[in-house]
């Protein structure tokens, strides 16, 4: 990406962390949730925009980027400021466009996730059909909680969507993963790819339709489907390839990822058992794993594409990241640990996205189409 893509991203992403610090700051309304600023502005607006550049094959944002942009701003003050006609409006205006990104590159239909086309193309493609559905199912839902009122569900609110904005973007790594997968060189294990974009995104699904109803038994069920697929996602990228800066940045996401799943399923265990009664530093240990660990990570390799810092950068950048992310539960409640973890969040994201890299060659060459699977 062009340095000033990294600029404006690198300005998104700080302000987005640094809103979720706020009660620990001492800035608290019921009325107007600074969550919604934090997790909306990371995924939705910072994510959402880096996804489209990605998809889009853009290397600096242009004009249909720049709508985007906006889009997403009016819809997370929307949010904050509880204007829920806005929020309809925007949220189907912003999936209308990531739609119309999705046909022009795939097509209306998503038949390619029944055929065999690489894993990585339909990672790619249920990244952009999952965001394009989510803010569509966002603007019904604040339409029907706002103002018709046919379906009432307690857990069926706009928070809902700190998973759905989520999602998008923890599909795309998955893309990236895999893509490694397919250009090694080594003989692919079709099978396995199919199992892990099938449970994966059925999965979180599922998982969030039980969310929603509240089945605590079945959410556990998909909590520990998801975590399977999750280490057989590690042994692919582990069989990957040749190592090398990605490789390395990679694994380490997925240890944040490991983390988020192992996390996730203690959580509904411990809230199954002891509802009311919710245990939020381990909540937020979840998200932070998910969002700032592996998700981020997709979103520094991307803004720097071949221009990563050099290899021993990496001997700061990944303990740096360990760091960010272990401190951001602490950060959000503690005084002294928010300002911590904002430093953190300024020194990580320079030396990802904005200090001196150097060009690198691929760790291999792309292998051909009809090379890459086992007869």
């Amino acid at each position: 990406m062009e340095r000033n893509t990294r600029i404006l991203l690198f300005i998104c992403l700080c302000l987005a962390v640094a809103f979720g610090f706020a009660p620990a700051f001492g800035f608290t309304s019921e009325r107007h949730p600074f969550a919604v600023l934090h997790v909306f502005g990371f995924n939705l607006l910072s994510g959402g925009l880096l996804l489209i550049l990605h998809a889009r094959g853009k290397k600096a944002p242009g004009a249909f980027e720049a709508f985007f942009l906006l889009g997403a701003v009016v819809f997370v003050l929307g949010a904050f400021f509880f204007m829920p006609a806005v929020n309809i409006v925007t949220a189907a205006a912003l999936g209308a466009m990531v739609e119309s990104i999705r046909w022009r590159k795939f097509s209306w239909f998503p038949s390619e996730f029944f055929t065999a086309a690489p894993v990585s193309e339909k990672f790619e493609q249920a990244a952009l059909l999952c965001l394009s559905l989510g803010l569509f199912i966002a603007a019904a839902t604040v339409l029907n909680n706002e103002y018709l009122h046919i379906i009432h569900a307690e857990k069926l609110g706009l928070h809902v969507f700190f998973l759905g904005f989520s999602f998008p973007i923890s599909l795309i790594t998955y893309s990236l993963i895999f893509e490694r997968a397919e250009n090694s060189g080594r003989p692919r294990r079709r099978a396995l790819e199919e199992f892990c974009f099938w449970g994966l995104n059925l999965g979180v699904i599922i998982f969030f339709v039980f969310i929603v109803l509240g089945i605590y038994p079945m959410q556990l069920v998909m909590a520990f489907t998801l975590f399977v697929t999750v280490w057989l996602t590690f042994y692919v990228h582990v069989m990957s390839g040749r190592r090398g800066p990605e490789w390395s940045f990679l694994l380490s996401a997925l240890g944040f990822l490991a983390v988020g799943s192992t996390t996730g399923i203690i959580y509904i265990m411990v809230s199954w058992k002891s509802a009311p009664y919710t245990p939020g530093y381990l909540l937020s240990l979840h998200s932070a794993a998910n969002l700032f660990g592996w998700n981020l990570t997709w979103m520094m390799l991307t803004l720097r594409k071949n221009q990563f810092p050099l290899r021993a950068g990496l001997k700061l950048i990944i303990p740096l990241h360990w760091l960010f992310v272990l401190s951001i539960p602490l950060g959000r409640v503690i005084f002294a640990a928010s300002v911590v973890s904002t430093a953190l969040t300024a020194a990580l994201l320079g030396l990802a996205i904005l200090a001196p890299g150097m060009e690198e060659k691929p760790d291999f060459p792309p292998l051909p189409r009809d090379q890459q699977t086992l007869p």
